[in-house]
């Protein structure tokens, strides 16, 4: 919109617009920083395998869920097991769990990275319903090279009640578990089940309210339009 005021075209609508931005833009920057985050919550069992003919190789299923091993020491391969097969446990969502299993019981690690950082993460160390000997480990949580925290368990005989460990983020990127048997353990590393990612989505509400704020904006701008002088 432009009029003459003695001679001169003023424009009108880049300051509408202009004033419309001042006003709406901090307001929504706030909100965004102020709104609170739900969880978004995955459970991963390990039981959409069939292991019941033996371990199979977890890389495969993992990739599924976003998850990358890397750093898996040699030897030592992360396997998806059946505790009907494997009967020296029982895992908490039977039959499968995860481990990193190799004769000889040397020291051993991996880690898996997440293709989405990560609020929390948590698993259950499973069940161990015998006398068999199970290797020390320690899982560490990182936000890049940066550790956040850790969980351990020592070199220890069985039984062993169910442990369920968590590790808060903000921006868990990966978690690593290593372990050593001293060459005497039979389970040669942590038993895991039940591995739980938790990311933070948007509220449902907060659309809603980035609309409200959106419409108030607007009906600012609507304001300042109609008070906007008219061509003479």
């Amino acid at each position: 919109m432009n009029f003459f005021i003695h001679n001169k075209i003023v424009s009108v609508r880049p300051q509408i617009i202009r004033n419309f931005l001042r006003f709406a833009g901090p307001l929504l920057l706030g909100l965004g920083m102020a709104l609170p985050a739900a969880a978004d919550t995955i459970v991963i069992n390990f039981d959409g395998v069939d292991a019941s003919g033996g371990a199979v190789d977890a890389t495969s299923y993992l990739a599924t869920y976003g998850i990358t091993l890397t750093n898996v020491s040699s030897p030592g391969t992360v396997v998806i097991y059946s505790d009907v097969v494997f009967p020296y446990v029982s895992a908490s969502s039977s039959p499968n769990f995860l481990v990193q299993q190799v004769g000889g019981a040397p020291a051993e690690s991996f880690t898996m990275d997440f293709a989405t950082p990560l609020q929390s993460v948590s698993f259950t160390r499973i069940e161990n319903v015998t006398s068999n000997l199970v290797a020390e480990w320690t899982a560490t949580a990182y936000s890049g090279s940066t550790a956040l925290s850790s969980e351990s368990e020592p070199l220890g005989v069985g039984p062993f009640t169910p442990a369920t460990y968590t590790f808060n983020g903000p921006d868990i990127t990966s978690l690593t578990i290593s372990a050593d048997g001293d060459g005497v353990a039979g389970i040669t590393s942590a038993t895991i089940d039940d591995l739980t990612l938790t990311t933070a989505v948007p509220e449902p509400s907060t659309c809603a309210m980035f609309l409200g704020v959106a419409a108030l904006g607007l009906a600012a701008f609507r304001r300042m339009r109609m008070a906007a002088p008219a061509i003479g």
